[in-house]
């Protein structure tokens, strides 16, 4: 049975040259209706990581194209599998379970139906939780709700917890899915959770050797992007200007060149600069210096305002319409 690949290693993704498919048509084994599938034959990683593990192309994206859905039934599988017989105990699943989320569906619903489908077939957590990850990778960039957002992003972080805690993750893998429910539970909107499960992952012993280290740190820092953003906007710079703040200031730029140079969102490319200007203006960075973050955060929160405004509230739209025009 061809499986998709895993979310830590990627390797569709390494091929060079631009995402091009071949369609086949596939015939549903539950309804039998005719199914046009897409079947990658190159794609490309140029696109950089983003930082939940997703490796980006330019061009269309590899994991819209790993599965095949039947809209008649709501039967979801991977591309390699769709079209063979399936189990009648499966096929029945998908009658009597599946067909109730049948129809036309975006992507990360359609991996939704096949997490449900791998969790009848006894998948291990780890393996439902990188199928919801690829769905979450289709949502990621959408103007959705926060709350659905939440909601599916807590599926995941439910799984990985449960992974963690039964020791079914693989020990070369720990710091990888401890740093992946942290940085889930960031993006799913809730900066505190995340930075207690950030800062575990700072103290496991094999951070170092685990390539990890710099994304953590990062991370950690971006959860107090919502409290820099209140206190930018109020003019509120007291205190600091000691080492803390200069290694801040280093770790926030670090963090600008990270999403600058990969797939990221322009609401953490935002607060990357946002927090240098914060740190540079408290360590007496000169006017020159700190108007150059002025442009990037502005730019980026007036791009977030424009690309995804339902991922926020109105108090929280209203602090970024602030910064987006903010004269310093």
């Amino acid at each position: 049975m061809t499986r998709r690949i895993g979310p830590l290693t990627l390797a569709l993704c390494l091929a060079a040259g631009a995402t091009t498919l071949d369609f086949e048509a596939r015939v549903c084994p539950v309804c039998g209706e005719e199914v046009a599938v897409g079947v990658l034959t190159s794609t490309n990683n140029f696109g950089g990581v983003g930082t939940d593990f997703a490796q980006h192309a330019v061009g269309d994206q590899p994991w819209w194209y790993w599965l095949a859905y039947s809209p008649e039934c709501g039967y979801a599988d991977w591309v390699g599998r769709f079209g063979e017989e399936l189990p009648e105990g499966e096929a029945a699943f998908v009658r009597e379970t599946l067909s109730d989320r049948a129809g036309e569906q975006p992507l990360w619903e359609q991996y939704r139906n096949l997490y449900l489908l791998e969790k009848f077939r006894g998948a291990a957590r780890v393996e439902l939780a990188d199928t919801l990850l690829i769905g979450w990778w289709c949502l990621r960039p959408v103007n959705i709700s926060r709350d659905f957002r939440r909601d599916y992003a807590a599926s995941i972080v439910e799984l990985l917890d449960g992974a963690l805690e039964a020791g079914e993750v693989l020990p070369e893998q720990l710091v990888e899915r401890v740093y992946l429910a942290a940085e889930l539970t960031r993006l799913a909107g809730d900066p505190e959770g995340a930075g207690g499960r950030f800062e575990e992952a700072m103290l496991m012993p094999n951070l170092a050797e685990s390539g990890m280290h710099d994304f953590v740190v990062r991370q950690l820092l971006l959860c107090d992007a919502p409290e820099i953003r209140r206190r930018t906007a109020e003019g509120d710079f007291a205190g600091g200007g000691g080492i803390d703040d200069a290694e801040d200031a280093v770790t926030a730029r670090g963090a600008w060149e990270f999403f600058a140079n990969n797939a990221s969102d322009a609401v953490d490319r935002a607060d990357a600069a946002l927090m240098v200007y914060f740190y540079g203006t408290r360590l007496g960075w000169s006017a020159e210096e700190l108007a150059l973050w002025v442009g990037r955060f502005r730019e980026n929160y007036a791009a977030e305002l424009d690309r995804r405004p339902l991922l926020y509230d109105a108090e929280d739209l209203e602090l970024l319409e602030r910064l987006a025009d903010f004269e310093g």
